[in-house]
């Protein structure tokens, strides 16, 4: 620490106060002066302004010796500067590019090394299946023509869980196979029996 310092935390240790004006003298500054130039990269412009920053210092009177005031004035001067050369930029004209004919569009086939006639094998298994839960339900008809001597479109259709008009056509495949025969013409009378 200066010893001018130590003066001054000495007297404020000491229980009495008094009181003494200490002066501390700094020495004033000289102005300093900075250039900042902008140098713009990519122009074409033959006078480009130049930015000159100056800063003066003033110092105040004693008593606020340590406080500074910095004022800065920015002034643009003229300055000539050497002409760049300028890069051409080249854009695409219409005119350049040559058209071509439009070609038809092409589309791509996926060909699969499976079975071509794989769609046509699938039908043939799904109405296979088919044909097998109808002959299934009609064996069932068969098996309640055991029990009862009479059956009627009602007992079909609470036997299989079917409508009026799926009863109606199972009897009919049976009657076609000459398996059944109708009893009746039409209404509730009708009934079919075991042949």
């Amino acid at each position: 620490m200066p010893p001018e310092e130590n003066k001054i935390q000495d007297m404020l240790k000491k229980d009495s106060v008094s009181e003494e004006s200490v002066v501390v003298e700094n020495p004033p500054p000289s102005p300093v002066e900075q250039v900042v130039e902008s140098i713009p990269t990519k122009t074409s412009i033959n006078n480009v302004p130049k930015v000159v920053q100056k800063t003066v210092t003033a110092t105040a009177p004693a008593e606020q010796a340590q406080k500074e005031t910095i004022v800065t004035e920015p002034t643009i001067e003229q300055t000539k500067t050497k002409s760049q050369p300028e890069t051409p930029i080249v854009t695409p004209s219409k005119t350049e590019s040559v058209k071509e004919p439009p070609q038809p569009q092409t589309k791509e086939r996926i060909i699969y090394k499976t079975d071509p006639n794989i769609v046509q094998k699938l039908l043939i298994k799904a109405r296979a299946k088919i044909q097998e839960r109808k002959q299934k339900k009609l064996d069932k008809i068969m098996i309640l023509f055991e029990t009862k001597s009479q059956v009627t479109n009602r007992d079909v259709r609470k036997l299989l869980r079917t409508s009026r008009v799926s009863a109606f056509r199972y009897f009919d495949i049976l009657e076609s196979q000459n398996r059944i025969k109708q009893v009746g013409n039409t209404g509730k009378s009708v009934f079919y029996t075991k042949i």
